[in-house]
């Protein structure tokens, strides 16, 4: 098939998907309601323990194959696929099995290993390591999903207290790609947890698994659904978000079932039962119009999943999509589902095959938030 024919087919399937999109969006739909897209495409990926998924650009995604150690690349219609990266601590290599994924500039690729605590550039239209990066502090993880001349995330530190007792910190940072020097830094104290009436770790300190945007604004996922949003990541406070669809769930039988399988020897059953599902699952991710994506644990056990949107602090909806979402990534009118995929007869390993959904949502209405504004 040629390159055109491909081309076409995919403005076919994206056409019949915006097509699904917009009788739903003009049928009177108002902020809060759930919506329902169709993919226009879907593609196979490798099952990895990562559940993180980037769009290199609109045509391009790329997950981690964290069995060995590497990251693997796809276009929309699977007909160009790349690998790149291996196990070690050379050049381009990772120590870490399931690195963080960010779009840099000019086509390139960052994976941050957090094991080696340094981000390492690929060319990944040919694979090439490009350069690597050091990073501060413990454990540095993305805040953001792109990089250009620096690079937001967040990195553990350890300090004691006026009793001795050793405590870690999350620290968020803004590190220059060129220099390595620190531009930014900030920790987001655990007072904000007291407001929002969320038990406090007595170990760790400063809230942690934030997400920023490109307008720098900044996200923190709370309990029981909650959200602290920040319209500027300096702002001595923030905004208090109350998820209007969460309600208190347990575990069902599924959920006790995986978390069996997982957790092996260390697993303690009736503690899992007792305590509540979260809401959210990670990362939380700003698209460019500002809006913030947050993957739910809402409809699992309907073979749904469901995305809350927000413009800024408000809540516009939520978004049902077709499987178990595990993870989202926004690019321009493109949205990438990271899947599992319903176990079918010919799943003879009884494992769900993974995969990502391509959704159009050009013509969605949640507004765009601009902080400034």
């Amino acid at each position: 098939m040629s390159g055109g024919q491909r081309t076409d087919q995919a403005r076919s399937r994206r056409a019949l998907a915006t097509g699904v999109l917009l009788a739903i969006s003009c049928s009177g739909a108002e902020p809060g309601r759930d919506i329902s897209l169709a993919p226009h495409a879907e593609s196979v990926v490798p099952l990895s323990e990562d559940v993180g998924v980037l769009l290199l650009d609109e045509n391009t995604v790329c997950t981690t194959e964290s069995y060995e150690y590497r990251v693997y690349c796809t276009d929309v219609d699977d007909s160009t696929i790349r690998y790149f990266g291996r196990q070690g601590e050379g050049p381009g290599e990772f120590k870490d099995d399931f690195p963080d994924l960010l779009r840099g500039p000019d086509g390139t690729l960052g994976a941050i290993d957090s094991e080696l605590n340094r981000m390492s550039v690929f060319d990944p239209t040919s694979g090439a390591f490009v350069s690597q990066v050091n990073l501060p502090g413990i454990y540095f993880q993305r805040g953001a999903s792109a990089f250009s001349s620096t690079l937001t995330g967040s990195s553990w530190s350890m300090q004691r207290d006026s009793s001795g007792a050793m405590r870690t910190h999350t620290q968020y940072a803004e590190v220059e790609i060129e220099s390595g020097e620190v531009v930014w830094e900030r920790i987001y104290d655990n007072r904000f947890k007291t407001d929002a009436q969320c038990e406090e770790s007595e170990t760790l300190k400063g809230l942690f698994a934030g997400s920023l945007s490109s307008q720098r604004s900044a996200v923190f996922p709370l309990c029981r659904g909650q959200l602290l949003f920040f319209a500027g990541r300096d702002d001595a406070s923030g905004t208090l978000i109350r998820a209007p669809r969460y309600v208190l769930e347990y575990p069902g039988e599924r959920e006790v079932r995986e978390y069996l399988e997982s957790a092996g020897g260390f697993a303690m059953e009736d503690r899992f039962r007792r305590t509540p599902k979260t809401y959210h699952r990670f990362p939380l991710v700003f698209d460019d119009h500002g809006r913030l994506w947050v993957v739910t644990n809402r409809g699992r056990d309907e073979g749904v999943s469901y995305l809350d949107v927000y413009s800024g602090p408000e809540y516009w909806g939520a978004v049902r999509v077709r499987h178990d979402a595990l993870a989202v990534d926004v690019l321009g009118s493109t949205l990438a589902v990271l899947v599992d995929r319903p176990v079918g007869p010919g799943d003879a390993d009884g494992y769900p095959d993974r995969g990502v959904d391509w959704y159009d949502i050009s013509e969605l209405e949640a507004p765009s938030y601009d902080p400034g504004s």
